[in-house]
């Protein structure tokens, strides 16, 4: 049986389906879902309790940046009056990353900071000495010892030194691993 692609879709649409895409989206785990209802119901408890809970979060996050980056071709087309042959070159045999990281309290943004090429607790531990204290320079201390600093719970957060480092500086640290 052969049918035009005219009379599927007309066929398709007759019984009020449609084409629709795929969304790309991270993967969760089972147990994510769970996780993050009961840090959100924490996060409210704690706006709750105090009005301004919030506004003392600096909420960070890093990404890794290759050379290929991240491409759409369903969402890139050209309209020339004769064929461009255009191309992406991609699958580069030079290949390179950055770690980027960034952070947000209220309307400051910190960053972004070109972290080591693997982050590690070492080098986090760097960071957290020598530049997220730069960051930090023209906040007063009593407002800093209120900061909570949100973290997604990549190892080289959670190691020993930089628990402590952060413990040591009076700066409690919220964990959205916990999500």
């Amino acid at each position: 049986m052969t049918s035009s692609k005219n009379t599927v879709h007309r066929l398709l649409r007759s019984q009020k389906l449609y084409l629709f895409r795929y969304t790309t989206v991270q993967g969760l785990k089972l147990d994510d879902c769970h996780k993050g209802v009961v840090f959100c119901e924490w996060l409210l408890q704690q706006q709750n309790t105090d009005n301004g809970f919030l506004a003392h979060i600096v909420w960070t996050d890093e990404t890794c940046i290759t050379r290929d980056g991240v491409f759409n071709h369903h969402n890139s087309h050209m309209w020339p009056q004769v064929n461009q042959h255009a191309i992406r070159p991609q699958e580069h045999q030079e290949l390179w990353s950055l770690n980027v990281w960034a952070g947000i309290l209220g309307d400051r943004l910190f960053g972004p900071y070109v972290l080591s090429e693997r982050l590690s607790g070492l080098s986090y531990l760097v960071f957290l000495n020598e530049v997220l204290t730069e960051f930090l320079d023209d906040i007063p201390l009593a407002a800093i010892q209120g900061l909570w600093f949100q973290y997604d719970g990549t190892l080289a957060h959670l190691c020993a030194p930089s628990l402590k480092e952060m413990t040591w500086k009076h700066v409690a640290v919220l964990k959205s691993h916990l999500l």
